[in-house]
């Protein structure tokens, strides 16, 4: 059986200014997928070769330096996705599983003091999160959602010049989310986690 045959389209524009202190790259594509594996409709434990899968979307990355010691880092992504051609009815136009959630997004900020008696230490604040996404999307059984989510998590820490010292906490609403393609797995809860990396 032969791969899946891709045509692509992409193009993206990627900055640099205020002298290094902002990097942004933004990036458009639109991909057709052809001949792509997919499950025979007359038998479930087979695979057959013919789907074709469209799939458009945007990615947008940011990395910044506003101030000293303060750094930010951004993400978002959103795809839309389709089964276009396909023998089997059962996934005919319908988002493919595999595709995930349609939109991911996270941010990061990371401060380290530069002097006074707090000099060496720093907080960091972010969130990341995700649209809803199916874990079951065919014809006969309808669709299962997994929920939306957005995940706070923050950290302090101590840098000296051979060891650092840190505390983070994860998921710090204590949030109830899934994750799953076909499944439905919870996934941690607020976890309180510290380390220390020495440096020889």
């Amino acid at each position: 059986m032969t791969r899946s045959r891709p045509i692509n389209w992409s193009s993206g524009v990627k900055t640099n200014m205020f002298n290094g202190s902002l990097n942004a790259t933004v990036s458009y594509y639109d991909i057709t997928v052809k001949d792509r594996v997919i499950t025979d409709p007359a038998s479930p434990f087979n695979k057959i070769q013919g789907g074709e899968v469209v799939s458009k979307g945007i990615e947008i990355e940011l990395n910044a330096n506003p101030l000293k010691g303060l750094i930010i880092r951004a993400g978002y992504s959103n795809n839309d996705s389709e089964t276009t051609v396909s023998d089997n009815t059962e996934i005919l136009n319908r988002r493919p599983l595999e595709a995930g959630p349609e939109t991911l997004y996270n941010l990061w900020a990371n401060y380290e003091s530069q002097s006074g008696p707090f000099d060496d230490f720093g907080l960091g604040f972010g969130i990341n999160g995700s649209s809803e996404r199916f874990a079951i999307n065919y014809t006969s059984t309808g669709e299962f959602i997994l929920p939306s989510y957005t995940i706070a998590n923050a950290s302090i820490f101590y840098q000296a010049n051979n060891y650092r010292l840190g505390v983070k906490l994860n998921n710090a609403f204590n949030k109830e989310y899934y994750k799953g393609w076909t499944t439905n797995s919870p996934q941690t809860p607020r976890a309180l986690l510290a380390n220390l990396t020495y440096t020889f």
